[in-house]
């Protein structure tokens, strides 16, 4: 019985002694790979400065396939907003007027609201939008 025993022990004290010299060596080994995710995460980051969109958000104040209607709204936004970025679109049949250059959809609703005083059918819509 005892003997069984004493080869338990040894067993379970070779087994601790191989896992504990893997984790030894498994450090360094952790610690090479450390150093090569952030080059990769680096590169990464280099590459997407590339980009000058993103996916955001945009109002959608009119869409439609009246010319003079999109111009108007057009018109009444940079009236109300001179500042903001106001894109007209053509996707034939349709206009499109798209007012702001939202990457935050907090911001953008908020946004929104306001101009529903103006376009009460103003919507929220998923865009590429440019990075500045």
């Amino acid at each position: 019985m005892l003997k069984g025993f004493g080869l338990t022990i040894f067993f379970l004290l070779g087994i601790f002694s191989i896992v504990h010299a893997q984790v030894a060596t498994d450090s360094s080994f952790i610690h090479d790979q450390s150093k090569s995710i952030l080059v990769v995460l680096d590169s990464v980051a280099k590459n997407n400065l590339r980009f000058k969109q993103t996916k955001g958000f945009r109002i959608l104040l009119y869409n439609g396939n009246n010319r003079a209607l999109a111009v108007k709204s057009k018109e009444q936004a940079y009236k109300e907003f001179p500042e903001a970025e106001i894109t007209f679109q053509y996707i034939s049949p349709n206009f499109k007027v798209k007012f702001g250059n939202y990457t935050s959809k907090i911001e953008a609703i908020q946004n929104l609201n306001e101009l529903r005083a103006y376009f009460i059918e103003a919507i929220l819509i998923p865009d590429l939008v440019i990075l500045r």
